[in-house]
């Protein structure tokens, strides 16, 4: 068993097939599927069936990949670690951020990060709803910058800001002519534009906001879903400084419903407990504290 082995082992399941799983290693299919093949023969073990298009894990491959994630952690953090202690400076910084998450809170520090690092290169992710905390989980990204909606005892946090979420939609969009608070089920005959979670594995995925029972159309940013509720295609919540020209020359208008209101939403930044971060990001860590006192 290598290390090699269950990195393919956990891209089929993160992508979903043996050809996604290839083009995010950048290998050939063939590869993967030889590298499974010699991992199943060297423990006599059937990981996946084959009974079905996709690959659907067995019972026992269920078990051996949540005991090989671990496995893939701790390696991923151990090279990581021998990484900083050989080059002293990370030679790049990856920060998650969560689409609804307001840049001009941390402009200042990233016009320091450039003027005082600039041989590191700076990557930033823009992730929807549980996407950015997967990244700092699984190791692909040292830092997120992330709206609370639940808590996780893996990660520790900053809190930074507030947004606000308001329910809006287009002048021409019928519910908001409603002169009385809209009800769940009036609403619930109209499409709601909704940001599908950017997380790979389907269990971290979130709807938050989501009205079970209504008219969904799915978008992948918060662009589109803007654009088109500016149609009159459907109404959706949007975070208020997306939208503060919108709301003042009317093209946007707030939605008056009795159960759904403007709602406040913690914005903070987190990084995963227990993982060793390199001096730069630990600058950055440090500059969000700093931050989240003024």
């Amino acid at each position: 068993m290598t290390y090699d082995q269950l990195k393919v082992l956990d891209a089929i399941i993160t992508e979903g097939s043996f050809n996604a799983a290839s083009r995010r290693l950048f290998t050939s299919q063939p590869a993967i599927s030889v590298a499974i093949k010699k991992l199943e023969d060297e423990f006599n073990l059937k990981l996946f069936s084959r009974d079905q298009y996709r690959p659907v894990l067995t019972p026992a491959g269920k078990v051996f990949y949540q005991k090989s994630k671990r496995v893939l952690e701790q390696t991923r953090d151990l090279e990581l670690l021998a990484r900083q202690l050989s080059i002293g400076n990370e030679p790049e910084i990856r920060i998650a951020i969560e689409a609804v998450f307001p840049l001009p809170v941390i402009s200042g520090l990233l016009k320091n990060y450039e003027n005082d690092h600039p041989a590191t290169k700076l990557y930033l992710s823009s992730e929807y709803l549980n996407g950015a905390v997967e990244r700092v989980l699984d190791g692909t990204a040292d830092i997120a910058l992330i709206a609370k909606l639940r808590e996780d005892s893996k990660l520790e946090s900053i809190p930074l800001t507030q947004i606000q979420m308001i329910p809006v939609a287009a002048p021409e969009f019928c519910p908001v002519h409603a002169s009385h608070g809209l009800s769940l089920d009036e609403i619930k005959e109209y499409v709601q534009v909704v940001v599908t979670d950017s997380s790979h594995q389907e269990d971290n995925k979130l709807s938050h906001g989501v009205l079970e029972g209504g008219r969904i159309w799915l978008v992948n940013d918060f662009l589109t879903k803007k654009q088109m509720l500016l149609e009159g295609l459907g109404w959706g919540r949007l975070p208020l400084h997306m939208i503060e020209d919108e709301l003042e020359n009317g093209s946007l208008r707030v939605l008056k419903m009795q159960n759904i209101q403007s709602v406040k939403v913690e914005m903070q930044a987190v990084r995963k407990l227990g993982r060793p971060i390199g001096p730069i990001a630990t600058k950055i860590w440090d500059d969000l504290k700093l931050l989240s006192k003024r």
